[in-house]
């Protein structure tokens, strides 16, 4: 078995605190460098190693006492010294001799931690102080390692370090460990509109299952008894940036509330004075070239979810339509002089447009009515409000087979190196998930390229 490498620490204990108490604490950092192995390349083969000449350590560890003594007697041998300053058990107060340690240009000091504090009515670990200190070790080891030469690709993670998803599995899109306050907001949200609006989603079902099929002509719906009560359209309006989620989150409430069917239009893509005669359909004749009845979304989606995206840029007009259309569910097609049709259906719709600004400034660009009769609204953290969720992102992205090529034949991209994950922590991406994508996508195209299997800073550029 191949010997570890061991990471000089530097332990002056000093006489106010047991060396038991503080090998206690780096005998759990021990611990878990030794797991950091199995997960954590730039970890394999490393081991605590303690060093007697603090000039010859990478870290240094002591109670304030032991610091200021050693400080007062080889200041040169220990300038700048990383340093962690272990407070002895008990005392919690800032006293002289550690203030007089912060003070002194001997050490960089790298944190102040307790071996335990009052937790409820006893004295225990304090597991924050504990998080703490490993973090300080793993960037510590990390830096010495870089000067023994360790290069980047070898200061590396699995792809899967986050997450290792299920590739049998339907399409991963995005998940979220939720540890930003914004996306458990939403996530709160969403369940509770899907929650809500279950009951009315059966009704919706039940509904559509006693409509006759396969008719095309209004004429026939009509004779063949197509229904026309009225019924309030259940509705959800999604609010948030370009590239925020807003198609995947409407896919995942549709298939939570009505499985079986969802048409997405995009009205920003279209010619706004066709958008009425694709969403409520036209008779024939209605309007240039219309050689026959056009039976709309609404109409073709009875028991279904219809995704309005970009709604945002939809015509005054028709957004009067819209309106009346979610209050009684009924569909009055363009020419058509006979009863209204029902169209029992679940709408979602989203924008990346101001819509609350809008509203609540009286803009004429979106009716104010409209935006209130939604049964629910959801607004999207963008990724600059999901920073401590983006190495989890980053981590599922990188499994899927579309950005990373031959990844589930065990091919692919299987490494990304620290300095790129730290980069892409730094970058704003305005283009949210959109734009984390096809970053992602082109690094590993360049990788490929190269013949490697572990994304580098290069292949950012």
């Amino acid at each position: 078995m191949k010997k570890k490498e061991a990471f000089p620490v530097c332990l002056k204990v000093g006489a106010s605190v047991e060396r038991k108490d503080v090998e206690e604490v780096l005998k759990e950092l021990t611990r878990n460098l030794g797991s950091w192995g199995e997960r954590r390349n730039e970890c394999v083969g490393v081991e605590l190693g303690f060093q007697e000449k603090p000039e010859e350590a990478e870290l240094l560890a002591g109670v304030p006492a032991a610091l200021k003594k050693l400080a007062a007697e080889r200041e040169r041998d220990v300038c700048a010294k990383r340093t962690i300053v272990l407070l002895p058990e008990g005392k919690s107060r800032w006293e002289r001799d550690l203030i007089d340690v912060l003070k002194s240009p001997a050490f960089d000091i790298q944190g102040v931690f307790r071996s335990e504090r009052l937790l409820g009515d006893e004295r225990r670990r304090d597991p924050e102080d504990a998080y703490r200190l490993e973090e300080v070790l793993k960037a510590s080891v990390r830096q010495w390692l870089r000067r023994l030469g360790k290069g980047e690709e070898e200061l590396s993670k699995p792809v899967e370090w986050k997450a290792a998803l299920d590739t049998r599995l339907s399409e991963s899109g995005y998940v979220s460990l939720f540890a930003d306050s914004s996306t458990r907001r939403m996530a709160l949200e969403v369940k509770e509109a899907i929650h809500s609006l279950k009951p009315r989603a059966e009704e919706i079902q039940k509904a559509a299952g006693e409509l006759p099929s396969g008719e095309t002509r209004f004429e026939e719906m009509a004779k063949k008894g197509w229904g026309a009560s009225r019924k309030r359209i259940p509705s959800v309006l999604l609010l948030g940036e370009s590239g925020s989620g807003k198609t995947l989150l409407a896919k995942w409430i549709g298939e939570s509330l009505l499985p079986e069917k969802f048409e997405r239009i995009n009205i920003s893509a279209m010619q706004p004075s066709l958008v009425d005669g694709e969403l409520f359909g036209a008779v024939q004749g209605a309007y240039t070239d219309l050689q026959r009845d056009a039976r709309g979304l609404f109409l073709s989606q009875p028991g279904g979810v219809v995704f309005l995206d970009e709604i945002g840029d939809m015509e005054a007009t028709c957004q009067t339509r819209l309106l009346t259309f979610l209050d009684d569910g009924l569909v009055r097609p363009l020419g058509w002089h006979g009863q209204p049709f029902a169209a029992p259906l679940l709408v979602v719709a989203a924008t990346n447009r101001p819509l609350k600004e809008w509203v609540s400034s009286k803009s004429s660009s979106f009716r104010e009515d409209l935006f209130y009769r939604f049964d629910h609204v959801i607004e999207l953290p963008p990724i600059r409000e999901r920073r401590a969720d983006l190495r989890l992102l980053v981590s599922v992205t990188l499994q899927d087979e579309e950005v990373n090529a031959g990844y589930a034949e065990g091919g692919g991209v299987r490494r990304i190196s620290i300095d790129a994950i730290e980069a892409l922590e730094r970058m704003e991406m305005p283009g949210n998930f959109r734009e984390l994508r096809g970053v992602l996508k082109r690094a590993c195209f360049a990788a490929r390229r190269e013949r490697k299997d572990t994304l580098c800073l290069r292949h950012f550029s």
